[in-house]
């Protein structure tokens, strides 16, 4: 939120300033353009300030430095342009001699470095910033080129002639480039060059903004080198592999000229290259060979030493430093050029073994770099554990492929392993077959104690208390010589899952870790007639995974390598729509059922199964026996991994995602819909924002006119009736968003009877009629001869007729054609409106009617409007059963709305009801003085209300809150009271209960003014006693018609009760 501010600020800066500069510019006020334009420079260096403590972009700084330096172009120009003074005239002079020290003020106000050239790029003036950054003087550089003066030999080509093409073009450029200081130091300059044009519209001079950008340079290099290091680890599988990847990245990324990776050498006690080194295009010949030139000088292969010792980085900043007494000595041979290296250790943790270190050399004297230092430390620290880590999977790899390999060897064996505590960790194929338990039945679950006789257990815990001289129990008898001997050999009976016993020699032996801390026991158990029981295990095995295929809920099939498919479950046999016939007969294959778009997928994962012995799940579609695509997740394994021919058996897993596809596209469409009502959301707070503020822009006029001229009459004449139409617009928007609100909360009840046709189109034309004659539309309006009726509501449909006659009216020129007709179709009434305007684009046709859509129909949107009228057109057309469309060829060719109700057939309709009475007129005369209440928080709303009514000679009393509201009303007597519902205190409606559970004050009119206009805010009112409610911004007219109605009521306390 903070950085969304500051955005704005930046933007709003510099507007201000180029407003600033524009007014100087055209009053010609030459003499006043130093101080105003100062003035605009130190708002905007305030706002900078501001804009970069709340977090702005780093390019809003750049934008305000742009906005300061056109600032000061302006003043230039203005200066440049002032006719010059006769010889002698020392007033001219005087008035230079300010100018250029208003000027010299100015510049050095800002840190940016500032160039004015001339049209042909020869520097003209620069700024003190300039010679902070660069280190020139003005007398240095102008006359010269800036390009010249600045840009270097690694400045880039592509930038240079982008900024060349830009200025010749006349266009302004904005741009980053390295630049070269008087020293020859490299710095990133971010600049922005705009063209100068005098009014006459020709090219004068450039002015160029630059900003020193090489720290944050720097800091994106730093990031970067992070990112892309962490990319390569993740990439690579072994250090060797990622070595040279990590050299060069790191080497080019923070632009060292020789990057190497050493490893320590036992056998010489010194470092040993590992490797090639990268070197860049500055490193002289000898560095690009496969190893580094050797032997290294003392200089280097010392701060190397030291690092292997102590794990701590080392930054040398000159390896030979110069002497205090004059040049140092010779360049060793070895470092060709190098001047300084920083040496950083390659281990996974501070005090970890290192894994080698890492040297990064530089042609330039480096000074240590506290921020670089911790980067390339960190990177070394990735490194190393990147080292350890995959050290330490290759390790574990080999024991688990030892153990794997000796588990699966051992079919014939029992083999388990516990923990120190005796839960079973493992427990393999050849355990299954001998004991009847599956793994995930003990695994985890329990200890080797329920394959155990009981008696047997009892027996040999004794025998262990014996020898040892305490209780032995449990698991213990088991184990325990192992534990205290390292390995045990005997005899034992184990008791299947099934109740039979078997006997077995069980080996048991205690497993430690090189530091000889238990980890845990492994027992093998030999059976040498265990072969007739482990045929029956894996019969009842294959049952059980049979089973556990028809049962599940993926499609599993059999088949072979050649694509042929054996069997089926049944899951699979419904996702592709074919048979257990049709498997059986040898018409389902895996290049029958595989759709054209995934044969690749299927040529690919034949590869992995014939390389790998499994293929990882993929997305495929299939084609159903009766054509219809499926999508599924497939994922398929050789069952016998000896076997790689044609004929080798496989098994594949299918996963239907038929539905989840189409959820997928429904979140996708929804997203859309989502995004689409949020832009027209957007869209339609942008427009309600300008015509909120459109019709206030004239009512600020109007009121500073009336401030500097109160005195003429006709000018307050002028303000009133101005304020009076934008007040009437704003209610007219305001009324056009409630009747919205209320049409989709259904909370507008029609009033429905035999409607005439005619009468409903001739009270829209009388509506509308001011509006088209002052545009000099030519109106022609038809109606059907006979008497036609709907069942329609006919204030509404008459609201719905005007509204398109509005529409019609707003977008067709001045002078134009608008048609308005009733035709009887069939069971229809067709209204239709028909304008010779702008026209509609047909891609828009469907969607006009939308809430928070408005069609662009003209460029500027002179019209304004919010688009709700044809929303609130089609909400109300429907409410009456009927349909409504809208018509066009496009743009330029008019358009054409058509409403159609149903026709009510005249035999059906009953003879109209008699009209009641006339009321009596109100007898003419003045109307008598009141006591009023007015009760409203907003003291200005109050005051006003307040003058209009005493204005009219009624006596008037204010209260601002619901307590002193309801202590007037009973300690005075009141004809009426005007009340707003938010008060503080006590709101509106807990006041109206107070007075009406009173007995006095008797005959009190309550009526509510308020911005609440829902129907239940009016139940409300209702039900605590108001006797109306008028909704804001209420028309003074109602109000003194309310205080009239007082006048004719024979009783007062009545008056208006709903």
């Amino acid at each position: 939120m903070t950085a969304l501010l500051a955005a704005r600020m930046t933007a709003a800066a510099i507007a201000a300033a180029w407003l600033a500069c524009a007014a100087i510019l055209a009053r010609g006020r030459r003499r006043e353009a130093p101080a105003r334009a100062l003035a605009a420079f130190a708002a905007l260096a305030a706002a900078a300030r501001l804009a970069s403590a709340l977090g702005a972009p780093a390019d809003g700084a750049l934008r305000l430095a742009l906005g300061a330096g056109e600032a000061l172009a302006a003043i230039t120009i203005v200066l440049a342009s002032r006719p010059r003074a006769p010889a002698g005239a020392a007033a001219p002079a005087l008035v230079d001699d300010l100018d250029a020290r208003w000027l010299q003020l100015f510049a050095s106000r800002t840190e940016e470095a500032m160039i004015v050239t001339d049209a042909r790029l020869r520097i003209e003036w620069v700024n003190e910033g300039f010679t902070r950054i660069t280190g020139y003087e003005p007398a240095e550089v102008v006359g010269k080129a800036p390009g010249a003066v600045l840009q270097g030999p690694e400045s880039d080509p592509a930038v240079r002639a982008y900024i060349s093409q830009r200025l010749k073009a006349e266009k302004p450029v904005r741009a980053e480039i390295l630049n070269y200081a008087k020293s020859g130091r490299p710095y990133w300059a971010a600049m922005e060059i705009r063209p100068l044009f005098d009014a006459d519209g020709r090219l004068v001079n450039f002015l160029s903004v630059q900003t020193d950008v090489t720290e944050r340079k720097r800091a994106e290099r730093r990031l970067e080198a992070q990112y892309a290091v962490m990319r390569i680890l993740g990439d690579c599988t072994r250090l060797d592999e990622a070595a040279p990847h990590l050299l060069a990245t790191i080497g080019r990324t923070l632009e060292f000229d020789v990057a190497a990776f050493w490893t320590w050498d036992r056998l010489a006690r010194s470092p040993r290259p590992a490797g090639r080194p990268w070197t860049s295009s500055r490193a002289e010949a000898a560095w690009t060979a496969d190893a580094p030139p050797a032997p290294l000088p003392a200089a280097v292969a010392g701060p190397m030493e030291r690092v292997w010792a102590t794990g701590a980085p080392a930054w040398v900043s000159e390896i030979v430093p110069p002497r205090p007494d004059g040049p140092g000595p010779p360049m060793p041979e070895a470092l060709r050029g190098l001047r300084s290296v920083v040496v950083i250790p390659v281990a996974d943790a501070e005090k970890s073994p290192l894994v080698g270190v890492l040297t990064l050399f530089g042609r330039e004297p480096m000074e240590r770099d506290e921020p670089l230092l911790q980067v390339l430390t960190t990177l070394g620290r990735q490194i190393g554990l990147f080292a350890e880590r995959r050290k330490a999977v290759r390790e574990q790899a080999e024991i688990n492929a030892r153990l794997n390999a000796m588990l699966d060897a051992s079919t014939q064996s029992a083999i388990l392993a516990t923990d120190p505590n005796g839960l079973i960790t493992i427990f393999n194929t050849g355990a299954e077959r001998m004991l009847g338990y599956a793994a995930g039945e003990v695994v985890g679950r329990t200890t080797p104690l329920i394959l155990h006789d009981p008696a047997e257990v009892a027996t040999r815990a004794g025998d262990l208390a014996a020898e040892s001289g305490r209780p032995v129990q449990g698991f213990e008898a088991l184990v325990g010589r192992a534990r205290r001997d390292g390995h045990e050999v005997s005899e034992w009976t184990l008791v299947r899952k099934d109740g039979s016993r078997i006997a077995v020699l069980l080996a048991v032996t205690a497993v430690r870790d090189p530091e000889g801390t238990l980890r845990g026991f492994l027992a093998i158990a030999t059976d040498l007639s265990q072969r007739q029981a482990a045929e029956r295990n894996l019969r009842a095995s294959e049952g059980r995974l049979r089973r556990l295929v028809e049962a599940n809920i993926f499609g599993v099939a059999f088949g072979e390598m050649t694509g042929a498919l054996t069997d089926a479950n049944d899951a699979f046999l419904d996702m592709v729509g074919y048979s257990r016939d049709d498997m059986v007969d040898g018409g389902v294959h895996w290049l029958n059922l595989v759709a054209d778009t995934s044969t690749r997928w299927v040529r690919r994962c034949r590869v992995q199964l014939a390389r790998h012995g499994s293929c990882p799940p993929f997305e495929i579609e299939v084609r159903r026996k009766d054509g219809r695509a499926v999508p599924i997740l497939l994922g398929l394994a050789r069952l016998d991994e000896a076997r790689t021919d044609a004929r080798a058996p496989i098994v594949a897993f299918c996963l239907d995602l038929s539905e989840r596809k189409v959820l997928e596209d429904e979140l996708r469409r929804h997203a859309a819909d989502l995004a689409e009502a949020d832009h027209r959301k957007n869209q339609f707070i942008a427009m309600l924002g300008h015509e909120l503020r459109n019709p206030l822009a004239p009512i600020r006029h109007a009121v500073k006119v009336m401030e500097q001229r109160g005195e003429d009459a006709a000018t307050v004449v002028w303000a009133r009736d101005l304020i009076g139409r934008q007040v009437a617009v704003i209610a007219h928007l305001v009324g056009d968003l409630l009747e919205i609100a209320r049409v989709d909360r259904g909370k507008i009840a029609l009033k429905v009877e035999p409607t005439d046709v005619a009468a409903v189109v001739a009270a829209a034309v009388e509506t509308s009629r001011p509006e088209i004659d002052a545009r000099g539309h030519d109106l022609t309006v038809a109606v059907p001869p006979a008497r036609t009726l709907v069942a329609a509501d006919p204030i509404r449909m008459a609201q719905v007729l005007s509204n398109l006659l509005h529409n019609a009216a707003k977008y067709t020129e001045d002078g134009g054609s608008i048609r308005i007709s009733a035709d009887v179709e069939r069971e229809l009434v067709a209204f239709r409106v028909r304008d010779d305007g702008i026209g509609i684009p047909r891609a828009m046709l469907a969607r006009v009617f939308d809430v928070f859509t408005q069609v662009d129909r003209t460029l500027d949107r002179s019209e304004g409007g919010l688009g709700l009228g044809l929303t609130l057109v089609r909400s109300l057309v429907e409410m009456h059963g009927g349909t409504v469309e809208a018509l066009s060829e496009g743009p330029g060719r008019g358009s054409e709305f058509v409403v159609r109700l149903p026709l009510l057939r005249i035999e059906a309709v009953a003879a109209p009801p008699e009209p009641p009475p006339a009321a009596a007129e109100a007898p003419a005369g003045p109307m008598p003085a009141r006591r009023i209440l007015v009760v409203d928080d907003n003291v200005r709303s109050a005051e006003s209300l307040a003058m209009i009514l005493e204005y009219e000679g009624h006596s008037v009393r204010v209260a601002h809150d619901g307590p002193s509201a309801l202590h007037a009303a009973c300690s005075e007597r009141f004809d009426v009271a005007f009340m707003d519902i938010g008060l503080p205190g006590m709101d509106g409606y807990q006041v109206a209960r107070n007075l009406r559970a009173r007995p006095e004050p008797a005959g009190l009119l309550l009526v509510a003014v308020t911005g609440y206009a829902e129907d239940e805010a009016r139940r409300l009112s209702h039900e605590a006693g108001f006797d109306h409610h008028l909704v804001k911004p209420v028309d003074p007219d109602a109000i003194l018609a309310v205080v009239a109605s007082l006048e004719w009521s024979p009783d007062s306390a009545a008056v208006g009760r709903p």
